[in-house]
């Protein structure tokens, strides 16, 4: 596992509340490393909640490094001491079975409206109608897959909690929670109440985590392999696309500098997770370097690529196939003859340029 990508998460988690669900089927081996992650959690700053449906998983997790006394509180306690500064707080949910603890899990996240929810169940994510798994799901396709009834049981319980307000859920067995957690692919189902992505100019904190996800899309084969310094120059002029202020879901770059001249940019090194594809997070991307562009009044954007995919993604959203001669002389200088004859090239023209 990356310890950029591990440093990341554990970062945006400081300060936030983590609510993980254990029902009945959570199996007992995998509760050591569980505890081990719940540890590592407090030591960043984390505050946690644990909901068990049986006491004796409670006293499973508890680790000697929190350095805290666990609490096993009834729901009564909970209710009164949920505003009382903790690092964990274990909760034992009444419940005779697996369904009676959805019931009663979706009751107590629909009071608080917790953030970020995660619920380590046996079954695993949830899967499409081929049996796929299904890695990020919106409240929007929820809903839809809610209104065909049948299917999994779980669907209207994960839509209620949601619109009742429910930042995020992830929905995963337990022994995948810390794939889950930290990292960017994840493991199991991501569920979001709303798509709240968003794209900003990137920082220095913001480079490692956006160089492990370049790497990933260089040995996926979606980016062209570059050295260090090579992506060190990206990044400064790099962008992240963002799910709920944690998740980086893609990342791109802005080169304006080799064609100042020509006022023009080439957009470089784009890459979204698999997990988010189909999610209009490479949209977003773009449509957010074309207001930048226009902002900076340049003439035109352009884009090469070798892969037929992505020119037709690029082809969607405006851009037009042009002879290599209609792009700025700089983006030629010492360039691969070869590579060259068999690139994509796209340009947007921008109004007013």
């Amino acid at each position: 596992m990356d310890s950029g990508e591990r440093a990341f998460f554990l970062e945006a988690f400081h300060g936030k509340t983590l609510v993980f669900a254990l029902g009945h089927s959570s199996p007992h081996k995998y509760l050591p490393g569980l505890g081990r992650i719940l540890g590592e959690l407090a030591a960043c700053g984390a505050r946690l909640i644990v909901m068990v449906a049986k006491r004796d998983l409670a006293g499973a997790c508890c680790v000697e490094s929190l350095r805290e006394v666990a609490k096993t509180l009834s729901l009564a306690e909970f209710y009164r001491c949920f505003n009382e500064r903790f690092s964990l707080l274990f909760v034992e949910v009444p419940s005779a079975d697996d369904t009676a603890f959805w019931r009663e899990m979706t009751q107590i996240a629909e009071r608080f409206r917790f953030s970020r929810l995660v619920v380590g169940d046996d079954r695993g994510g949830l899967r499409d109608d081929a049996g796929r798994l299904v890695d990020y799901m919106s409240l929007q396709r929820l809903q839809r897959r809610c209104a065909r009834k049948g299917g999994d049981d779980r669907l209207q319980y994960l839509s209620e909690m949601l619109e009742a307000g429910v930042g995020a859920i992830s929905l995963c067995r337990l022994r995948e929670v810390e794939q889950e957690l930290f990292t960017y692919e994840g493991h199991g189902t991501f569920l979001a109440r709303q798509h709240y992505c968003s794209v900003r100019r990137m920082g220095f904190d913001d480079f490692p985590a956006a160089t492990s996800l370049i790497r990933q899309g260089e040995q996926a084969g979606f980016l062209l392999p570059r050295s260090e310094a090579a992506i060190a120059e990206l990044l400064l002029e790099g962008y992240g696309a963002l799910i709920g202020g944690t998740h980086l879901a893609g990342v791109c770059s802005l080169l304006t500098a080799p064609y100042r001249s020509a006022r023009a940019g080439e957009i470089v090194a784009l890459f979204t997770l698999t997990r988010f594809q189909g999610e209009g997070i490479g949209r977003r991307m773009v449509h957010s370097l074309l207001r930048e562009a226009r902002q900076r009044q340049m003439r035109y954007l352009f884009a090469c690529t070798t892969r037929e995919s992505a020119s037709a993604f690029f082809q969607r959203l405006g851009f037009r196939l042009v002879a290599p001669a209609q792009l700025p002389e700089g983006k030629w200088h010492g360039y691969d003859a070869a590579r060259k004859e068999r690139l994509a090239c796209l340009r947007y023209d921008l109004t007013g340029g």
